[in-house]
């Protein structure tokens, strides 16, 4: 009777193990499922609002593969009544340099210009530009155009003192390299409502452009406010903060006519 009741109870514990074994395994196969198909969302750009929240290089990092991975093209590319012909633009801009982050990246990813025209990286900001500079000096533009900014309001913790010291930094050093270069500043473009509720730091961007207008006269070097560009309908990206690619040639037009090239 011992003998039965033992051999009852192992059976009911392989059971018992089975079951779990198998139930272990179903929960694996589902949350390979989920995880595959929330890879495949974030590959698409218009899933940018949910990664909002992340910090703003993993966001610019998905802007990025998503221009790779859907080969979106350029607006710009088509002639029409409000842009010129896409390398009608690169020739303007072919003695210049324009340096910034994610937003100034687009212009070669997108390809508006060619890559000799653009020093940027996805997530810089002003404490680690050195090696941007060190670019632009190497290619010895007679215009630079700088667009920082976006990825200081956080990073500085929306303290426009410290965050114009390090801009002015960054010009002294390219002025003193580059004597007879022209250098202009970009303001930071306006950043919707829905951005700034879920990290207020962005709320900071009218202090940082007022603190970057007044060193603009102070050094003498003109200052270009592009946020008109940005009211534009449907111009930003689901995220609130990047601009579609409608907005590029605008940006070029301002900056080559405030230069006269």
């Amino acid at each position: 009777m011992k003998q039965v009741l033992a051999n009852g109870i192992r059976i009911m514990s392989t059971v018992a193990v089975v079951a779990c074994v198998v139930w272990f395994g179903l929960m694996i196969l589902s949350y390979q499922q989920e995880l595959r198909a929330g890879i495949t969302d974030m590959a698409g750009i218009h899933k940018l609002d949910e990664l909002a929240a992340r910090d703003v290089a993993v966001v610019e990092s998905t802007i990025q593969n998503s221009r790779v991975a859907s080969g979106q093209q350029p607006e710009a590319a088509e002639t029409s009544a409000e842009t010129e012909p896409l390398g009608d633009m690169k020739t303007r801009f072919a003695s210049s340099v324009v340096m910034g982050d994610s937003i100034t990246k687009a212009l070669e990813d997108y390809e508006f210009l060619d890559s000799t025209s653009v020093v940027a990286k996805n997530g810089i900001n002003l404490p680690h530009v050195q090696p941007e500079l060190e670019q632009a000096v190497a290619l010895n533009p007679k215009n630079i155009f700088m667009s920082y900014g976006m990825n200081d309001l956080e990073y500085l913790w929306g303290n426009p003192q410290k965050f114009v010291e390090l801009y002015e930094n960054a010009v002294r050093t390219l002025q003193q390299s580059l004597p007879d270069t022209k250098i202009y500043i970009n303001g930071i473009l306006p950043i919707q409502q829905k951005a700034i509720d879920k990290k207020p730091l962005y709320g900071n961007v009218d202090a940082y452009n007022q603190a970057l207008m007044e060193m603009c006269t102070r050094l003498g070097i003109p200052f270009i406010d592009n946020s008109e560009l940005m009211q534009q309908e449907d111009i930003y990206q689901e995220d609130g903060i990047h601009p579609k690619p409608h907005y590029y040639p605008k940006w070029l037009e301002n900056m080559a006519s405030k230069a006269g090239i």
